[in-house]
């Protein structure tokens, strides 16, 4: 749930939650909580296929660890990060 992947949800079910929190960013985050709170997310398959622009311009390092710190921050419910944070790969 930290950006590179496929969503699903039923729109009875997001509209129940609330939709996204109006956030500026994590948004998909703060919504996954809700939704895992009152379902378990299944894997469909086949796969998503995403962009890999941000991790081939990133390098593999960096983007694990930005994905380590944003892990860090959810987990601990530490302020949110600055947009700043996520300017490069938006």
């Amino acid at each position: 749930m930290y950006g590179d992947q496929a969503l699903f949800v039923r729109r009875t079910l997001f509209e129940q939650l609330g939709g996204f929190p109006n956030r500026p960013i994590l948004e998909d985050v703060a919504f996954c909580e809700l939704l895992i709170a009152v379902t378990t997310p299944l894997l469909l398959s086949p796969s998503v296929v995403t962009d890999a622009r941000k991790f081939l311009k990133m390098g593999l390092w960096r983007n694990f660890l930005r994905v380590l710190l944003i892990i860090f921050y959810v987990e601990f419910h530490l302020p949110v990060l600055p947009r700043s944070f996520f300017q490069d790969v938006r």
